[in-house]
């Protein structure tokens, strides 16, 4: 049985644009941690200058695209592409067993991440909150301590 979460990307209008299930090693200090790393390596812009030396997200879509080529591409095995793990559902899905979600909200280019846990009676239950270095940093000190 694996540790099941959700990983929910916002435009810049606060509207779900996607939704990315992942069935197991969903938790902070392996997903959370991958996603908050990932997102803290580049900075979001609209529209990609020709001569930008920086690596960069053009916006929000492409925030989403480039997320999860690098979630499939980190569990290649034997250099292949791995089947299963992560899916794409339809935005808005809930409550299919997940015990983690994260949001990945872009506003005036600046990334934002909240991740909770389900375990809570009210729903989701906040964990860490931040800039991508923020949870970085959140994640690993939980882990520590």
């Amino acid at each position: 049985m694996g540790t099941r979460s959700l990983t929910r990307v916002f435009n810049n209008e606060g509207e779900e644009i996607v939704c990315l299930y992942r069935q197991f090693d969903g938790y902070p200090v392996v997903h959370g941690l991958e996603v908050a790393e990932f997102l803290a390596s580049k900075e979001v812009v609209n529209g990609v200058p020709m001569d930008r030396d920086t690596v960069v997200f053009n916006g929000p879509g492409d925030l989403a695209v480039q997320l999860i080529t690098h979630l499939k591409n980190s569990q290649r095995r034997h250099g292949a592409m791995q089947a299963g793990n992560l899916y794409l559902y339809p935005v808005g899905t809930d409550d299919i067993g997940e015990e983690f979600e994260y949001h990945i909200k872009v506003s005036n280019n600046a990334i934002h991440m909240d991740c909770y846990n389900t375990y809570g009676d009210d729903g989701l239950d906040l964990e860490c909150s931040g800039t991508p270095a923020e949870v970085v940093s959140a994640i690993k000190s939980q882990e520590e301590g």
